[in-house]
Formats: structure tokens, sequence, C-alpha cells
């Protein structure tokens, strides 16, 4: 239980943090290059973060979750909502998609995560992650990669690492956030999953994200 407090207090301070710096406008902002929307470039429609720890699903497992999405701007805060879909391949594979919708506009996602090193209690796990998406807007189709490392504890599961985004059509961006997690069971079934993803190279907004996984098998 003391882990799960003290787990929850930084959260809640890197949270604060990151909101007081975004109203603030401390680096967290958004400098598009001309001719691009927030949606296009990857941010309002969906930036999809990666919502779970850094462990694939075993072979045959699929889980469904949902989560409000808050973006961070000081021109203007919106909000967003994101459903992922997970399904175990085979051992150390697993497909996901995302599909986020805000103001009328989409993104979608499709990808796959490969378990390096197991995310166990005792041990660091490893996970990287490459897919592709896009927006219905036609300003930001593009790719991603990520490498996330996770640790599990009792009743809690921490995880973080980097998610890189390279928009491709119809311009060459590339986007890097830091994501870090939280992920608390509070039923047989279902997690809470809590997240921030925050933008290093002043290409995006930072996010910040709150929902639930429902394990369906």
């Amino acid at each position: 239980m003391k882990r799960i407090q003290t787990a929850a207090v930084i959260l809640i301070a890197i949270l604060t943090a990151t909101s007081a710096y975004a109203g603030e406008g401390c680096g967290f902002n958004v400098n598009f290059p001309a001719g691009y929307s927030q949606a296009g470039i990857g941010g309002d429609a969906g930036s999809g973060g990666v919502f779970g720890p850094a462990a694939v699903l075993k072979k045959g497992k699929f889980i469904l979750g949902v989560e409000p999405h808050l973006f961070l701007s000081d021109v203007d805060n919106q909000f967003g909502v994101l459903g992922h879909a997970r399904y175990g391949l085979m051992p150390s594979f697993e497909l996901n998609g995302s599909l986020g919708v805000v103001l009328g506009k989409f993104y979608f996602r499709g990808g796959i995560d490969y378990q390096i090193l197991p995310d166990k209690p005792g041990s660091v796990g490893l996970l990287v992650r490459a897919g592709g998406f896009m927006n219905n807007d036609g300003m930001g189709n593009g790719l991603d990669i990520g490498m996330m490392v996770g640790n599990q504890f009792k009743l809690v599961n921490i995880y973080g690492g980097l998610d890189m985004t390279f928009i491709v059509d119809p311009n060459s961006v590339t986007i890097a956030n830091l994501v870090g997690g939280i992920h608390i069971p509070f039923q047989r079934k279902m997690a809470f999953v809590g997240e921030i993803g925050v933008n290093i190279n002043n290409k995006n907004t930072s996010y910040l994200s709150g929902g639930v996984l429902f394990y369906m098998n």
C-alpha cells in the first residue's frame, strides 16, 4: 500500500508541475510549421501515447481501453478521447490499435510491440514498439517508434520511455515525447492507467491522460 501511495504522490506531483509549466509557457507550447493544424501534426486528434505497462499480452489475450486526453497548449487546452485495443499475437509479440476523436477530427494508429526483457517483479522490463497512423484531415500521416521500460511492484506498475513520431505526409516533421505512466489494477479484470507525455522538441502539444483498461479474457 505504501508503494501505491508513493507512486500516486509522484504521479500527481509530475502532472501538477507539467500543468503549471504549460500554463506559464515554459517550453511545452506548440510552434506549428506553416500549413499544419494541431490534429495534422499528431496532436489534438490523438497523439496516441502508450496507455499501458511495458509488457505485451500473453498469446490469445485481448484488452480494450478508453482514456480522456487533455492536450496542453498556451493557445487552447483541449480534450479528446482515445480508445485502445491490444491482442497477444505470439510469445513476446502484441498487436495494438488506437482511435482518437476531438472536435470532429479522427486519429487511427495500428502497430506491434515486442518484449525484449520481461516486465515482472524484481526486474526492469524493456519493450519496443512501432506502427503507423493517419488523421482524417489528411495532414498528419506517418510512422512512430518507441522504447519503454517498466518496473512491476506488488500492486502497481510504473513505466516510461521515449516515443518518436515521424510525419511523412505531406511534409516531414519529427516529434519527440517523453512518456511516463502508472498502471493500477482495481478489479480482477480492470486497471486504471494515468499517463503524461511531455514534448521535448517543441513540435507538438504535451498531454495528460487517465482511463481504464478492460481485460476481456
